[in-house]
């Protein structure tokens, strides 16, 4: 009878043992926890960020999620190790009192009630915890992974570049952080239209009248409701400078339509291929140390699209210029925002250009590739009678700065010195500095 009941037993535990899963490979194991793992971690990162959920809901999500994960681990191991009916039905007893439930729910009330013990203790208190990890913490891993990648902070680039950009920078600072605020953070009007593929170039030419900004932009329709209007922007180096302004558009080497424009104006543009030149003319508006422009391509990208910029940057020092100053340590930066908003005193990274610029004969080469054929057109645009006498006398103010004889396409034979940049695949704001040498 005993040995029935022996055998019988034995017969069960080989029956129950066969239906029972073998245990998962490691390598799936592994595999599984690192998915659990990465998707929980992910929920506690993204509900940190939804900042319309008020910090104590945040808060207590975080602790069920941190609940939750240890009981997917607990439950996936049990799994794992073919040990998932023990775990399903934990029990104890306490004094007199015994107890047995499902294993599931418990290990997440256990967990819930050990994480909440456990941020007690730490003072994982909803504004202390969530707002050392969101202002100071976060701030820090931000600006680290910024420093790895090359950027630095708006402090450590004016060391960086030559004291005599520093001190044209610092002299009137207020006013050069003012003027990049917008650059950096605002992209323009989201309603107009941008010409695809925009390439800008532009050029600024010291003379002993003041300096001058030729820039050139282009692009093209690709068809649509709405053709891309153009962003004009101009701003001086010094609060006290002064700007004036005039544009063309020119198609098939003839120029079509001109007129005067505001710093911050949007443009229409009329042309499948767009080909447009801005003059600008600077009074009183010389740093005497050294001096900075700036591209901004954002303004000129398509809204809510992937794309990018071609931009040229060129600084020239004019023949009769050339005997009173030299220009030294140019440099090109790329400049925009830091993830880190709280990054003092001011918001902005820079990351030195790459690319090596050309200077001299070389850069008035590039210069007049660029610029020679429009040069060519304002000229005799300036001496055609049907000219606006607006325009015309615009013209020859810039002229009058540009070529020795009033001649503008004799702009870049009668000089030796200068400094040329170019780079595709552009999106940040681009910055130019350098300084003077006297001769």
């Amino acid at each position: 009878m005993d040995d029935a009941i022996a055998a019988k037993v034995v017969q069960e535990q080989a029956v129950h043992q066969s239906v029972q899963a073998p245990p998962l490979p490691t390598e799936v194991v592994l595999a599984v926890l690192s998915i659990i793992l990465i998707v929980a971690l992910g929920l506690v990162v993204f509900y940190f960020s939804l900042r319309t959920i008020r910090e104590s809901v945040r808060y207590n999500i975080v602790l069920q999620l941190m609940a939750l994960i240890i009981t997917a681990f607990v439950a996936f191991l049990a799994v794992a190790t073919g040990s998932l009916e023990q775990v399903a039905s934990l029990g104890g007893k306490i004094g007199l009192i015994t107890f047995s439930f499902a294993g599931a729910p418990a290990i997440f009330f256990a967990s819930l009630f050990l994480c909440k013990w456990i941020s007690r203790d730490l003072s994982f208190a909803d504004e202390h915890f969530i707002g050392i990890l969101q202002a100071r913490d976060t701030a820090r891993l931000i600006q680290f992974a910024e420093k790895r990648l090359g950027w630095i902070d708006y402090e450590e680039w004016k060391q960086t570049i030559g004291a005599g950009s520093r001190q044209a920078i610092e002299s009137d600072e207020t006013y050069f952080i003012d003027d990049l605020l917008p650059k950096v953070y605002y992209h323009g009007d989201r309603r107009h239209i941008r010409p695809a593929r925009p390439e800008i170039s532009t050029l600024v030419v010291y003379t002993t009248s003041g300096p001058i900004k030729i820039q050139r932009i282009r692009g093209e329709y690709i068809g649509g409701v709405a053709r891309p209007r153009l962003h004009m922007q101009s701003t001086s180096s010094t609060d006290a400078g002064s700007i004036k302004n005039i544009h063309f558009f020119a198609r098939n080497g003839t120029i079509t339509t001109s007129g005067t424009h505001e710093h911050g104006a949007w443009v229409d543009t009329h042309e499948d291929s767009i080909d447009c030149l801005v003059c600008t003319i600077y009074d009183g508006d010389v740093p005497s140390d050294g001096d900075y422009l700036y591209v901004d391509p954002g303004k000129y990208l398509p809204v809510d699209e992937a794309g990018d910029a071609v931009v040229e940057v060129a600084v020239l020092i004019a023949a009769q210029q050339e005997k009173l100053i030299a220009m030294r340590g140019p440099s090109l930066w790329h400049l925009r925002a830091s993830a880190n908003s709280n990054l003092p005193p001011v918001p902005f990274i820079f990351f030195r250009a790459s690319e090596k610029p050309l200077v001299d004969g070389a850069a008035q080469k590039a210069m007049n590739a660029t610029f020679g054929p429009w040069l060519q057109l304002l000229e005799e645009y300036r001496n055609d009678p049907a000219t606006s006498v607006h325009a015309r006398t615009f013209l020859d103010q810039c002229s009058q700065r540009l070529g020795p004889a009033g001649n503008l396409t004799s702009l870049f034979a009668a000089t030796s010195r200068g400094w040329f940049y170019a780079s595709r695949h552009v999106t940040d704001v681009v910055i130019a500095v350098f300084e003077w040498g006297r001769v």
